[in-house]
């Protein structure tokens, strides 16, 4: 349905809508090479589009419900009335009623994604056969299981896991990783026919069931030298997993505590998906009324008989993570190490400060996906005060643009020909901060080291986990704030200026990663 609107209403509209936002905002449109302001009248605004980034349509709506009883569109009864009556278009609660107020409850979510990615039917065994005779002789097998296709996905479990192949391919061990064929958020529970996603070496061998899988891999791995890591078990049938390692004569391995899923559902443990609860007792009241307490009771047992079944090393990349998790998991695991993803190595070479450093605003940056665990908003709350002040430059480097945060936006996404691009990202930009406020205790956080490494400082808070505990491990590195409040009146003041490269003359280093469990290999088995 069109906006019929006289010439001059429709003047006044066109003036306060960005088209800019528009097109940055909805795909669809940028690529149509549609006029953006010709689309908001006629399919936008009916569709609930919102027309600039300080502007929500939903949110207009259930902040003046006589707009919607009178059947007017939100914008232009904000442009043409309600901007001079003074009406708010922001709730001003904060980010957290934002989350609660918009956010699906996790059971509709399960059964979303469950209709829209239902199981897969399995492939031929003659495939994974196939995979496996291409690979020839080799020394045993390493098998990883997480919640992806590692290979295809992006982030820092499947950077550890493509790491961890590539080390023990070393030693002569052929690479089998095991993802469920389904996506998923938990656990699962609820699929009738599971399938896997099998990898080989690298090479997709196909979708199979448990028994399937089994009944291949078992034979050409017996007798061989075998080790088996887990990276994740959301998204995986955990019984028939389990089943399955086991015909593959598996009694012990490794499990890695890149998050908290095996604490509960909410891999974060941030109730509600808005603060941190630092895992109660599940039985508690801080659990029943959390949106993610009711999968707590199937996820932790889940891990638990897992523990039982198996003896694993659980491995943690920082004493952070594994303080916490020792504290909060019911059994002990049958051993314990912790085992960084990466180290910082000073370069020989070091460039010398820019001279333009000296005249240019203070570049900040936020390093990845703009998730709220990750700090999102915090950067987007100094955004919204700051983005105009002459002393500031905001970027944002990731594989996505979020548009309603008026930052520079770089995309900095790994390829197989440049792995870890963040680096020489932040170099060429010349940042001189990246804020790292996470909400939740990071177990390790490689966006922490990549700035470090890149010579930005890290400004971070005092619940961000193993980045304030890195931060704190060496002055040169950043700073660790006390609170939110301190955060922005460290921008009001201009103090944060003291964080600049002309100011620090920071050192940088080469991020060196580890083999993971490949380095762990040999002292296990000892």
């Amino acid at each position: 349905m069109t906006l019929h609107l006289s010439p001059e209403v429709q003047k006044k509209v066109r003036e306060a809508f960005d088209a800019d936002f528009y097109l940055a905002a909805n795909k669809d449109v940028r690529e149509a090479g549609i006029d953006p302001f010709l689309h908001f009248l006629t399919y936008g605004a009916e569709e609930g589009r919102d027309p600039r980034p300080d502007f929500s349509m939903k949110r207009y709506l259930a902040l003046h419900l006589d707009v919607g009883e009178a059947g007017m569109d939100p914008f232009v009864h904000w442009v043409t009335d309600g901007r001079a009556e003074g009406r708010a278009t922001d709730h001003g609660l904060g980010y957290q009623y934002e989350v609660l107020w918009a956010e699906k409850p996790l059971e509709e979510r399960m059964r979303s994604m469950r209709l829209a990615l239902p199981d897969r039917a399995p492939d031929p065994p003659e495939r994974l056969n196939d995979a496996l005779g291409a690979v020839g002789q080799r020394h045993g097998f390493h098998v990883t299981v997480s919640h992806d296709d590692f290979g295809s996905g992006v982030g820092g479990v499947q950077l550890c896991i493509r790491l961890e192949a590539e080390a023990q391919r070393r030693k002569d061990l052929t690479h089998i990783h095991l993802f469920p064929s389904a996506t998923a958020v938990v656990v699962d529970i609820e699929r009738e026919r599971p399938t896997l996603g099998v990898v080989v070496d690298g090479v997709f061998a196909g979708h199979h069931a448990h028994d399937t899988v089994a009944a291949i891999l078992a034979p050409v791995m017996a007798g061989q030298a075998n080790v088996f890591a887990i990276h994740s078990l959301i998204g995986h049938a955990a019984e028939p997993l389990s089943g399955l390692l086991a015909r593959l004569g598996m009694t012990s391995g490794f499990f890695w505590l890149h998050d908290y899923a095996s604490l509960c559902a909410g891999y974060a443990l941030m109730r509600d998906d808005v603060a941190f609860c630092g895992a109660p007792s599940p039985d508690s009241t801080a659990c029943e009324v959390c949106s993610y307490g009711r999968r707590r009771r199937v996820q932790l047992p889940t891990h638990v008989e897992l523990f039982q079944r198996f003896a694993l090393t659980a491995v943690a990349p920082s004493q952070v993570a594994l303080s916490l998790w020792r504290s909060r998991f019911p059994v002990r695991a049958a051993a314990e190490v912790v085992h960084p993803h990466a180290r910082l190595e000073p370069r020989a070479d070091q460039p010398a400060p820019k001279v333009s450093a000296r005249k240019r605003p203070l570049r900040i940056g936020f390093l990845g996906m703009p998730a709220l665990h990750k700090g999102w908003p915090i950067f987007a709350d100094l955004v919204a005060r700051f983005g105009r002040d002459s002393r500031y430059e905001f970027h944002h480097l990731s594989a996505v643009r979020e548009p309603r945060v008026v930052a520079r936006f770089t995309k900095v996404v790994p390829t197989p020909a440049a792995p870890q691009p963040m680096i020489p990202a932040i170099e060429k930009l010349d940042l001189d901060v990246a804020l790292i406020w996470s909400l939740w205790p990071e177990t390790f956080c490689i966006a922490a080291h990549e700035a470090a490494a890149a010579g930005a400082a890290v400004l971070t808070g005092p619940a961000s986990g193993n980045v304030a505990a890195f931060v704190a491990g060496d002055a040169s590195r950043g700073t660790v704030l006390g609170s939110e409040a301190a955060l922005f009146d460290l921008f009001a003041s201009g103090a944060v200026g003291g964080l600049s490269r002309v100011n620090r003359k920071p050192i940088l280093s080469d991020l060196i990663f580890s083999g993971m469990v490949a380095d762990l290999t040999a002292e296990a088995a000892a």
